[in-house]
């Protein structure tokens, strides 16, 4: 069945009051022992409103392509008022151009580049390589042209350390131009960024 986005909205916020907390971005989760075993202890009224709603709710899937992201469908719900959510890594939150930000810092790096007008492309793929990246599954914060940019906001941790080694080599080996972006650099992002501006 067809639905509007506001109608999708209407129907996560709904569902949202109903169940008394956010939905796990999870395919399959309301199907999985975990709500099972949580829709058991529902009141008949209860479960009767959730399974009504359940038939009637598009898919997560659908939610992600509609919404690029589960976070952004919660802030457009209403779910998140505030637009943001604290993790143990950072503020997870919106750019001004709706990308997905997993901290503050990022958030301060994409709106840079909107502000700017500079094309970018959040979260791309690095390129396989055989011993490096085998499945390809690195991602870099931002990709402009033939540009990486990562903002290294964790350095120091030693698993986090050994990742940018890799994403360096890859780049090197692919003659990608890497940006490097560390926690000094946002006071003035203009010092690093600047060159895209041409």
């Amino acid at each position: 069945k067809f639905k509007s986005k506001t109608e999708m909205l209407i129907d996560l916020k709904n569902l949202y009051d109903l169940l008394g907390y956010i939905p796990p971005a999870k395919e399959d989760y309301f199907g999985s022992k975990d709500f099972i075993e949580e829709f058991i202890y529902f009141s008949e009224d209860k479960k009767k409103q959730v399974l009504a709603y359940l038939i009637e709710i598009l898919p997560y899937g659908i939610y992600k392509m509609v919404f690029s992201n589960w976070f952004t469908a919660l802030v457009h719900s209403g779910i998140l008022n505030q637009n943001a959510r604290k993790t143990s890594r950072g503020t997870m939150c919106l750019s001004k151009d709706n990308h997905l930000c997993l901290s503050l810092a990022e958030k301060k790096i994409d709106d840079w580049l909107f502000d700017h007008k500079i094309l970018h492309e959040k979260e791309p793929l690095y390129p396989k390589e055989k011993d490096l990246n085998p499945n390809g599954f690195f991602r870099a914060d931002w990709k402009v042209d033939n540009s990486y940019i990562e903002f290294f906001g964790l350095k120091g941790q030693f698993d986090y350390d050994e990742k940018i080694k890799i994403k360096k080599m890859i780049c090197k080996n692919k003659n990608i131009i890497l940006i490097e972006i560390y926690e000094n650099d946002l006071k003035d992002l203009s010092i690093k960024l600047g060159i895209l501006k041409n």
